[in-house]
């Protein structure tokens, strides 16, 4: 991505993650903000924001996090690289959810940066976002490459229990509750509800354009904390069951 940063995950079987950003290449960056993310396999990340309202992740493995905003639930990004962002929180940031059954999904936002996903059945899946950004999986190794302008690396690995747990920093936890047909109905606290529906072959698509932490853990059970304390997409692709 030529403006703003460009995050690239490899060898997603090992959880390994390369973040590339346009201020300073590299795993710690210089910069506005700084992700460093360190032994995915021990699910241990920490990210370091330039700014106040940014997020300490401590003690992953026990998904004990502390959110640190500047007014207790606002959370208003200026000027991250160019690239202004508010969002009003609690009160008035709508998040509505259209058209699941086809897997077209659309979010309005007062704010104005929606993301629309389509074509789910490919595989392939583009979000329009007003501030630039997609995701593209590569379904046959499992191949993530997560472009978004506010740098998250999302590398999901073997989901074929279909058992995930999210939880969201504003006291709004997503449940995800699946049957045997991998209907996955999640539901927000601040009433924007996603509904995912798969099949063996399809994707698992979770859109969210608010913060949150993504975090692998014990990907050998599926049991999968996505944790991530900005608004982005998250692809996770459900491969053959190999048991």
């Amino acid at each position: 991505m030529h403006d703003r940063h460009c995050i690239t995950t490899t060898d997603g079987a090992s959880q390994l993650q390369t973040l590339h950003h346009n201020v300073r290449h590299g795993i710690t960056m210089h910069g506005r903000h700084c992700f460093t993310t360190s032994d995915i396999a021990s699910q241990r990340q920490t990210w370091h924001h330039n700014v106040r309202h940014g997020t300490t992740t401590t003690d992953m493995a026990s998904r004990r996090q502390t959110w640190l905003h500047d007014d207790r639930h606002g959370f208003t990004t200026t000027d991250m690289a160019s690239r202004r962002q508010t969002w009003l929180h609690d009160d008035r940031h709508g998040f509505m959810t259209t058209d699941m059954a086809s897997r077209r999904q659309t979010w309005l936002h007062e704010d104005r940066h929606g993301i629309t996903a389509t074509d789910m059945a490919s595989q392939l899946q583009t979000w329009h976002h007003n501030y630039r950004h997609c995701t593209t999986i590569h379904d046959a190794s499992q191949l993530q490459t997560v472009h978004h302008n506010d740098r998250h690396c999302i590398t999901t690995t073997d989901i074929a229990s279909q058992l995930q747990t999210l939880h969201h920093n504003y006291r709004h936890c997503i449940t995800t509750t699946v049957n045997t047909s991998q209907r996955q109905t999640l539901h927000h606290k601040d009433r924007h509800c996603i509904i995912t529906t798969v099949n063996a072959s399809q994707p698992q698509s979770t859109h969210h354009n608010y913060r949150h932490c993504i975090t692998m853990t014990d990907i050998a059970s599926q049991l999968q904390t996505l944790h991530h304390n900005y608004r982005h997409c998250i692809t996770m692709r459900k491969h053959q069951n190999n048991s």
